[in-house]
């Protein structure tokens, strides 16, 4: 992980469903997004843990972000139950962000 200090970007929702999938949307501006290395055509690797969820900006990354209308996009679909065990009810998911890596973790 990164030695740069970790930035609380924002929360989101921790609840929704996309098909019978537990869904995390991140959605921010893709111009704020790029001051952190993600920038637009950057690929990136997702990795959830037990307590979190990373995503590292990586050039030969497996997922490619959505960068439309301005928006940077993140659509990460998992079962419902890792959901539910990961993050136990939450209602909202923080959002930290460092130079290349992003870390969401239980908010509230």
């Amino acid at each position: 992980m990164s030695t740069t200090p970790f930035t609380t970007l924002k929360l989101i929702k921790a609840s929704a469903l996309n098909k019978g999938r537990a869904r995390t949307w991140l959605e921010h501006p893709a111009a704020d997004m790029a001051a952190y290395g993600f920038g637009d055509g950057m690929r990136v690797d997702i990795v959830f843990n037990d307590d979190a969820i990373t995503v590292t900006a990586n050039s030969e990354g497996k997922r490619k972000p959505t960068i439309r209308a301005g928006k940077f996009i993140l659509d990460m679909c998992e079962p419902v139950a890792d959901r539910d065990a990961r993050w136990g009810g939450a209602l909202k998911l923080r959002v930290d962000i460092a130079y290349g890596v992003i870390v969401i973790r239980r908010g509230i």
